[in-house]
């Protein structure tokens, strides 16, 4: 009875044993594994997942951003996801949720660089900056002196959202109402990824390409006094 005991206790060792054994490699082999994947997570943030899609073409709207992002670009972290050199586009990503998209309107005078940066979570606002190219250099331009059309025929709405220097509170001086929360210049511009014509909603949001307001006016791009104008079509 006595040899019967012992050996039922040896082989409850054993297996006790076995099982710690089996319980520290499963642990290092978690651990080697939370290593790798940290490891991974790095390098995925250090560099873009892809490669831009390009069109090539004239325009090299992706060398005037260069041009406008200067030393400070920092090209891990905010990068080319396409370029339409043909039709003047690109559009750029970044860790987080939302996207820019640049579009080049040229014309024989001064073009226009047109950067609307999308902030989403799930619903997208959109921020708007505006750029003059002209002789190779890229300057901060003023909403009124492309869209002075437009701000003329809905002034009583627009009183509100141009500044005195020419600058629009959804755009360049982006400005919340600290009691309502709202912007004061509650539109969103269209831009196209082809042609030059852009279409204006009065609403704040954009959500699945749909917007949360209806469409107030059609404007085309006059190559020739480098502004847009009513699209009266």
């Amino acid at each position: 009875m006595k040899a019967l005991f012992i050996i039922v206790f040896f082989l409850m060792s054993i297996s006790c044993s076995t099982q710690k054994k089996s319980e520290q490699k499963q642990v290092k082999k978690e651990v080697v594994q939370k290593k790798k994947s940290t490891l991974i997570s790095k390098k995925i943030r250090k560099k873009p997942r892809t490669k831009p899609k390009v069109t090539r073409g004239k325009l090299n709207i992706d060398k005037i951003i260069k041009k406008r992002l200067g030393k400070s670009w920092d090209n891990k972290n905010y990068w080319f996801e396409e370029i339409d050199n043909k039709n003047g586009y690109a559009k750029m990503a970044f860790f987080g949720e939302g996207y820019d998209e640049y579009f080049l309107f040229v014309s024989a005078n001064k073009s226009l660089l047109v950067k609307s940066a999308w902030g989403c979570g799930p619903a997208c606002s959109q921020t708007v900056n505006f750029y003059t190219y002209k002789n190779n250099k890229v300057r901060q331009a003023r909403f009124i002196d492309y869209f002075k059309d437009f701000a003329d025929k809905y002034s009583d709405e627009m009183k509100n959202c141009i500044s005195k220097d020419g600058k629009i509170f959804n755009g360049e001086s982006y400005k919340v109402n600290q009691y309502t929360g709202k912007n004061p210049c509650d539109f969103i511009l269209e831009f196209p990824k082809l042609g030059t014509n852009v279409s204006v909603y009065q609403a704040s949001f954009k959500d699945l390409d749909k917007y949360d307001g209806p469409l107030k006016a059609k404007l085309k791009w006059n190559k020739k006094a480098s502004k847009f104008i009513i699209n009266k079509k």
